[in-house]
C-alpha cells in the first residue's frame, strides 16, 4: 500500500506490541487507524492513518531510559463519546489512557503501587476491559508484578479503583504477561476475572523447587469464584502463565475453559493443553473471553463483528415491507438502522427501533431509496454484530415477494 512499510522507532530494541487496527477517531470517513507501540524505552506509541502518516498529537513516549513494559494496548470507548481511547500499562508504574488526539483521558494515568505504597516498576500485563460489577459500565483490569508486590488491579472507566481492588498476592506470581479473561460464569450479567498464576505447591511431578500454574477466578468484588482454583501441575521453571480462553468448545451450550502450559519435570519440554467444564451458559456476557479480546486479537472492547447475516424483504402491501433475519447467538435484542446511501458512514444512520424479535415492518417511500442494517445487542446492550446492508425500493418489490 502507498505509505508502507513505515519505519517505527523502538528505542533500539526489536520488540513491538501487537498492533491495533480500528476507526479510533470515529470521524465521518470511517477510515481505519493503526496503533503500534515499542515496548522498550522510551515506549513510544504511534497512531497512523491508512497511508502511514502519523496523526496529530503522536507519537507519545511513556517513560524514560531503562524501563520496559509487557503490556499490549487495548481500545475502548471510556467516556461514551463514540470514539475509542487507547489504554496501556507502562513500565513507569502507571496505567495510561489517551484520546485519539494524544491527550490524556480524564482520570488517567493511574499509579500501580508497590508494596511500600509508592509507584512501582516491573511487569505490567495487557489490559482487559468489560463490566465486572454489573453496573452497565466498563472496567479495566490488569495484572502487575512489581519488585515488592504481585497484584490484580481494576479501575472504573474514569480511573477510580473498583471497591475491593487491587487484590494483593505476594505468595503467588503474576508474570506480567498473563492477562486475565473476562466472562460471566454465574449468569448475573457481570463478568468474572479469570487469570493464571504460578506458585510453589505440591505436584505429582514435582522435582523440587519449581512453581506450578493454576487458574483463579474472582467476582467483581474480589471474592473467589466457587470451583476455583484449577490446579494444573504444569508451569515448570519457565514460569509463564498464558491467558485462559473461555467458550463453548463441545457445543453443549455450556462454557469450557482452555489453558496451555509447559510440562513440568527435569527436561521441562513440551506443553500440556488443559480443558475444564464450567457451569456457565455459553450465552452469558463475555466481554473479553481470550487474549486480546477475540480470535482476531483485535484488542478492542465491544468490537462489533460484521456477520454475513442476510435480511429477507417481503412486501406486505400498502407500501409496507417486512424485514426479517435469522437470530444469532449472543443476541438479546436488535436495533434497526436506516440510511439513504449504501456506503453511508454509520454515524449518519437513523435509528428506527429497538426490538426483541427478528423481524420489523418498514414503510416503503416511492420517492426514496433506503438501506437498512440490523445490529445485534447482548444483554448489556452492547453491539456484538452487524448485518449486511440491504436496500428497499418500492419498484423492486411485488406484493408478497
Amino acid at each position: 500500500l502507498p505509505g508502507w512499510p513505515r519505519p517505527i522507532d523502538t528505542g533500539g530494541y526489536l520488540n513491538l506490541a501487537y498492533p491495533l487496527v480500528a476507526d479510533i477517531d470515529g470521524d465521518e470517513d470511517g477510515a481505519m487507524e493503526v496503533v503500534v507501540m515499542g515496548r522498550y524505552s522510551p515506549t513510544r506509541i504511534y497512531v497512523l492513518d491508512s497511508k502511514g502518516e502519523t496523526l496529530p498529537g503522536w507519537p507519545i513516549d511513556l517513560h524514560s531510559e531503562g524501563e520496559f513494559t509487557r503490556s499490549n494496548p487495548a481500545l475502548a470507548d471510556l467516556d461514551g463519546d463514540g470514539d475509542l481511547e487507547i489504554v496501556v500499562g507502562g513500565g513507569d508504574g502507571y496505567m495510561h489512557a489517551f484520546h485519539h488526539d494524544g491527550s490524556a483521558a480524564m482520570g488517567w494515568p493511574q499509579p500501580i503501587l508497590d508494596g511500600t505504597g509508592t509507584v512501582g516498576t516491573g511487569s505490567v500485563g495487557s489490559p482487559v476491559i468489560g463490566d465486572i460489577d454489573g453496573d452497565g459500565d466498563i472496567e479495566i483490569v490488569i495484572s502487575a508484578r512489581g519488585y515488592n508486590n504481585k497484584r490484580l488491579y481494576a479501575w472504573h472507566a474514569n480511573g477510580t479503583l473498583v471497591a475491593g481492588w487491587p487484590l494483593i498476592y505476594n505468595d503467588q506470581d503474576f508474570d506480567g504477561r498473563d492477562s486475565p479473561a473476562l466472562v460471566d460464569l454465574d449468569g448475573d450479567n457481570a463478568a468474572e476475572i479469570i487469570v493464571s498464576v504460578f506458585k510453589s505447591y505440591a505436584s505429582p511431578t514435582d522435582n523440587g523447587g519449581n512453581k506450578y500454574s493454576h487458574i483463579i477466578a474472582y467476582h467483581g468484588n474480589g471474592e473467589l469464584v466457587s470451583g476455583f482454583p484449577k490446579m494444573t501441575g504444569s508451569g515448570g521453571s519457565i514460569g509463564l502463565s498464558p491467558t485462559p480462553a473461555i467458550g463453548d468448545l463441545d457445543g453443549d451450550g455450556l462454557l469450557e475453559l482452555a489453558w496451555v502450559g509447559h510440562r513440568s519435570g527435569n527436561d521441562n519440554k513440551g506443553m500440556n493443553l488443559f480443558v475444564w467444564d464450567l457451569e456457565g451458559s455459553a450465552d452469558n456476557y463475555a466481554p473479553w473471553p481470550m487474549f486480546h479480546h477475540d480470535a482476531r486479537h483485535s484488542g478492542t472492547s465491544n468490537n462489533a463483528v460484521e456477520l454475513n447475516i442476510q435480511i429477507t424483504i417481503r412486501n406486505l402491501g400498502g407500501n409496507t415491507a417486512e424485514l426479517s433475519w435469522d437470530a444469532a447467538d449472543m443476541t438479546d435484542s436488535y436495533e434497526i438502522w436506516r440510511a439513504k446511501a449504501p456506503y453511508a458512514p454509520r454515524d449518519t444512520f437513523e435509528l428506527l427501533g429497538d426490538i426483541s424479535d427478528p423481524s420489523y415492518e418498514v414503510a416503503i417511500d416511492p420517492n426514496e431509496n433506503y438501506y437498512y442494517e440490523v445490529r445485534g445487542l447482548n444483554k448489556n446492550n452492547a453491539v456484538v454484530w452487524l448485518s449486511s446492508r440491504v436496500g428497499v425500493f418500492s419498484f423492486a418489490l411485488e406484493p408478497g415477494g
